[in-house]
């Protein structure tokens, strides 16, 4: 593989106001859509593949903001192909500079917190596929649960997660010694998993159980579930700053879910003026927005943290299926 180049309380702050980018993938339009959210206007609509060859879906930031990796995989079941990559994007300028080839399928994936490893859940081989952003060179392919999805990487850069949709499971892969490690049963069929900012807990999504697994990652196990209705079908999480919110989206129903993590209560269901489908989801650097990708009205949603209301809906593109927030540099 080789480098081609209840009452809801303020919303907690840790950084101070950034300049930044709302980056949506745009799943049938063969797109990324770039965001002002300052004014919400689209500053540009960045194709990465044409339409109908390739599927743009995960969205990873590397640490230091600059860079969005974008997951595009193609049509044909199991069958590895050009389309099938990583491709990196400048923030600062909204243009491709370079792509990876990392295996068949690449659905979502995770930069490690020193920037220096890239992971992706490879879907259709059932295999997490890691490598070294600086050289192209593949780290080790390792298998998962059935359809894997979902990745995330522990602070500390230890542990990668990656969930088994079909499985129901999480795969627990040790990052330096490159070994797998343990396969944790999870809710019905897990989507999406991040770790808290300590790294003490993981949370990870279930679309058809309708649960979030709070995970304790000492031991990689299931120490609690919230519940938030079968119909949800839960798929992105996000977690404000300081890791004292959880946000879920519920694309059943059209709602964000706000969860105290210290309680594991659901405080807040937004609904109001929700796009249709919500299915990513992201929190801006100072913990003061909220955005979800809305796969079924194509657009991005924007809600105020402190008053858990939605204050506007950008058009994005076709099957807009995951947002990220992008730094610019000097903020």
């Amino acid at each position: 593989m080789v480098l081609l180049l209840l009452v809801p309380l303020p919303a907690p702050r840790l950084l101070a106001q950034s300049a930044y980018r709302v980056f949506a993938s745009n799943e049938y339009g063969g797109s990324v859509t770039v965001i002002d959210p300052e004014n919400g206007q689209v500053l540009k609509t960045l194709r990465v593949t044409e339409a109908g060859r390739a599927r743009p879906r995960g969205l990873a930031v590397s640490p230091d903001g600059g860079t969005v990796f974008v997951a595009l995989s193609d049509f044909s079941p199991r069958v590895e192909s050009d389309e099938d990559k990583i491709v990196a994007i400048d923030v600062a300028t909204a243009e491709v500079r370079g792509e990876y080839r990392v295996g068949t399928d690449p659905e979502r994936l995770a930069v490690s917190p020193d920037g220096t490893q890239l992971w992706a859940a490879n879907e259709d081989a059932a295999q997490a596929t890691g490598f070294d952003i600086a050289t192209g060179e593949v780290l080790g392919a390792f298998p998962t649960g059935i359809e894997p999805e979902g990745v995330g990487i522990s602070p500390d850069g230890k542990w990668v997660y990656v969930t088994g949709e079909a499985s129901h499971t999480v795969t627990v892969i040790d990052a330096r010694a490159l070994q797998v490690v343990k396969h944790v049963l999870v809710g019905a069929r897990p989507r999406i998993v991040l770790f808290s900012p300590d790294g003490s807990r993981a949370y990870v999504s279930a679309e058809i159980g309708g649960t979030v697994s709070v995970m304790d990652t000492s031991d990689h196990s299931v120490v609690a579930t919230v519940s938030l209705g079968r119909d949800s079908r839960l798929v992105g999480l996000a977690l404000s700053p300081d890791g004292t919110r959880l946000y879920a989206a519920g694309g059943g129903v059209n709602a964000v879910f706000v969860v105290d993590t210290e309680t594991n209560e659901v405080v807040k269901v937004i609904r109001e003026r929700m796009g249709r489908r919500p299915w990513g989801i992201a929190v801006s650097p100072d913990g003061t927005r909220v955005y979800t990708a809305d796969g079924l009205s194509d657009s991005v949603t924007v809600i105020d943290a402190d008053s858990l209301q939605v204050i506007r809906s950008i058009q994005a593109g076709r099957g807009t299926h995951d947002v990220a927030i992008g730094l610019l540099p000097g903020s």
